[in-house]
Parts: C-alpha cells; structure tokens; sequence
C-alpha cells in the first residue's frame, strides 16, 4: 500500500473527533520476528501524537512498540510536512556544507524546491560545467539536511518517497554533526564519526545498467563507524549492513514510507511501509556502544561510483523522472509515560 497525505487532508477534523473516541492496534516488533498486531496505543501516546496538526492515524498506530512505562513523543524539529511555497529553513538547509557532492554530481541549491505540498530534489544537467578544487561537475544534484544534529536514541523517524526514474541515488539518512575522539582528548587513538542509511535506492531505468533492478526492488541499508587517526591519515569506513530484502515494488513507482527505530547505540530496526524488515547490529570490534554520537537528517540524490552515469539526453527530455519526491518527514522520541 503507498501511503501519502493528500488523501486525508480534507477530513482532518472529522477523523480527530472519531480517532479521540477509538482504542488504536498498532504494530510491535521484535528483533527479527514479525510484528504483533496485538498491542493497543496507550492513551497518552495518543493525545501526545494528535497534537500535531497532520495527525496520520494510521502511522501513529503502526509506530513501533514502545517499552514498558515509555510512550512516543512528537518532535517537530525534525519533522515537516512541506507546505509550501519555500523550504522552511528554520529546519533544513538546502546543502551540506562539508560536502559538495560526488563527482560529476555537485549540490546545487536551486535543485532543492516544494512543489505540491512535495519536497522535491531535481536532478539536472549543467550546461555550464562547475569547477571546484579540480574536479569537473556536470550534473546538478540536490541534499537537505536538517539544520539540528542533535537527535539521539531511541527514537523513531521516517519518509515517505518516491524515488526518481534516472540512474541516481534516492536516499534517507543519518549523519552525526560532528566527530568525537577515543578513548577522550588527551589520549586519543582515533576520532570517529558515524553514518546510518536507512534506504539508498535508485529508481531506473533498468537498461541503463545491470545493477539498477536490485536498487529500485530492494531494500538496502547500511552503517558506518567511521574513524580517522589522530595524528593524521586518511578515514576509514567500518560498515555493517543487512542482506538486501525484496521491497514488492519498485521505489519510482509510488510513495512508500521508509523508517528507522534507532533503540541504542548498539542497533536499529528498519520499517517499509510501517513493518518490520529487519534489524542492524552496529560495528563495535573497536568501542563499545559505538553510535553514541547524536545525529541529523539527510535527504540526498547523488551519484555513485560503480553505477553509469545518467546522460544530457536523459536529464533534459524528460525533466519530471529525474526527481525524487518526499511526502513527508516525521520523527518521534520516546519518553516517560504519564
């Protein structure tokens, strides 16, 4: 089932009445299990969630179940349901700083648009090549990241996306503001930052090239401790990531909703669509609690290395396949019950 907004808009209020009279089932999960559709909302958790003014009774009902004496909070710094006309930069910025994109694609700004009650990231070609630090970019890509990196566990955030149609990255991620050295400052044997992708996806076209049918059906996630030496040195990425899982569909076909129940600084669960996919055990060969680091969100298209890149012809004639799409971006901590 895709889930989008646009389709409740008009009955907000009459479902806030009948929603504040019905005990909600929702979805629990265990670490690699199928969820039990068993458990009922508490009632704070629901008076707490129907505040927001987009209240999605389907999606806080589904919400992952929180433990004994903890109910889920809205947080709406890193949330945002993007009603136009501009993005709300009191949230996001339409770049990263750190980071210009990967070659041939380079960050643009203008790329980053709402449209439709959509945040939209265009992907386009430059006629005009930018140069930066020697490198050449012929392709305009786009990111957004929250302007906040301070999201820490547990917690629970998600998108609903739609990826775009040409051969580059659709992605929803988290990304640590800033490093930490280890064991402490005065001793430190490396710095370390970390990574967490909940889906990095490209949509199509599958005869572009052979590896793009696995990107646009499955599920793929990945983590990364990534250290560098104190006195110097080049980083390097320690990555776990699960054995891709078949979606049902292809990411260019609709909105699907991709979450992260991020439980510790040990592991996380990944939600499709509201349900459990699978579970991720961080890297911790050399520190304990290893993502103990808070973080921020990214929504990125970009290009890859080992996947050919899209053409003039492609970005140009046909404008609206080279974009992703976001819905919406939703995130809830959990707190002390009432």
């Amino acid at each position: 089932m895709i889930y989008g907004k646009n389709n409740k808009k008009n009955h907000f209020f009459l479902l806030t009445c009948l929603l504040s009279v019905i005990s909600f089932t929702f979805l629990s999960c265990d670490d690699e299990t199928e969820i039990d559709t068993t458990q009922k909302m508490e009632d704070t958790q629901e008076l707490s969630l129907k505040s927001y003014p987009y209240y999605d009774s389907y999606a806080v009902k589904n919400l992952p179940a929180p433990p004994t004496g903890k109910t889920w909070e809205f947080v709406p710094a890193y949330s945002d349901e993007f009603h136009g006309p501009n993005l709300n930069e009191s949230k996001w910025i339409p770049k990263i700083a750190t980071w210009k994109g990967r070659v041939p694609g380079f960050f643009v700004s203008d790329n980053v648009s709402i449209v439709d009650d959509k945040l939209v990231l265009s992907n386009t070609w430059l006629d005009t090549p930018i140069w930066d630090n020697g490198n050449k970019y012929t392709i305009g890509c786009a990111a957004v990241m929250s302007k906040n990196s301070e999201l820490i566990y547990p917690c629970y955030t998600e998108v609903s996306m739609k990826a775009s149609d040409v051969p580059l990255s659709s992605t929803f991620w988290l990304m640590a503001g800033s490093s930490k050295k280890y064991p402490n400052d005065y001793n430190c044997q490396y710095s370390y930052t970390t990574e967490i992708d909940v889906i990095e996806t490209v949509g199509g076209p599958y005869s572009w090239d052979s590896d793009i049918k696995s990107f646009a059906t499955q599920m793929k996630s990945n983590t990364h401790f990534r250290t560098r030496p104190c006195n110097g040195g080049s980083e390097t990425f320690h990555s776990i990531h699960p054995n891709a899982k078949n979606l049902g569909f292809t990411t260019q076909s609709g909105y699907h909703t991709y979450g992260i129940y991020w439980i510790n600084a040990e592991k996380c669960n990944i939600y499709v669509d509201h349900k459990y996919f699978y579970s991720i055990n961080f890297y911790k060969d050399l520190k304990n609690n290893p993502f103990d680091l808070t973080m921020g969100l990214r929504m990125v298209t970009e290009t890859y290395d080992w996947l050919k890149h899209p053409s003039k012809d492609m970005l140009k004639n046909n404008p609206e396949n080279a974009k992703t799409h976001y819905d919406f971006v939703r995130t809830y901590k959990l707190v002390n019950s009432k």
